[in-house]
């Protein structure tokens, strides 16, 4: 009988060293898995505050992108009504030039007839107009080759910021 409650007392520590080997190992994993579900909750929260800073930086892209746009269709618009202007002022220039350069002309044809000092007189006047009216067309041109780099130069800016290519 000794036998057998040595055999039982020793199933018996057995079985309390199992239980308390079972007990540490249960509370290791339940300390792994209150660290993984920190880990968890932790990386939820980063990729929220990531989703939440990109639709934030989405929706300022956004606006001024159409910050861009608004203002080179205004000056788009400022443009083509300041070429329209000019083109008419232009026009009307030309036009009442057309008939100045023509009497000009006309002035120099007679004044080779005439042979007077009121004649070189007029006729050095009507080269110094022609001169002005040359100067004058040159002015007209260089106005549109700067509106024309002004309107490329709008557009490459909004090509750039639509393209993400641009400072923001």
């Amino acid at each position: 009988m000794v036998d057998s409650a040595q055999g039982i007392q020793v199933v018996i520590k057995a079985l309390a060293l199992l239980l308390l080997v079972a007990f540490a190992v249960a509370c290791l994993q339940t300390y792994r898995l209150d660290d993984a579900k920190l880990a968890l909750a932790q990386r939820d929260a980063a990729d929220a505050k990531a989703q939440s800073d990109s639709q934030a930086h989405a929706g300022e892209t956004s606006q001024s992108m159409l910050a861009w746009i608004f203002n080179a269709g205004d000056a788009y618009d400022r443009g083509k009504s300041d070429a329209k202007t000019i083109a008419d002022r232009t026009f009307a220039d030309l036009h009442t030039g057309n008939l100045r350069v023509r009497h000009e002309w006309e002035v120099c044809e007679t004044s080779r007839v005439a042979d007077s000092a009121a004649a070189r007189s007029a006729l050095a006047a009507a080269i110094e107009r022609r001169n002005e009216l040359a100067s004058a067309a040159i002015g007209i041109g260089a106005t549109c080759d700067a509106y024309q780099k002004s309107m490329i130069d709008a557009y490459d800016g909004v090509r750039k910021l639509v393209n993400g290519d641009g400072a923001h």
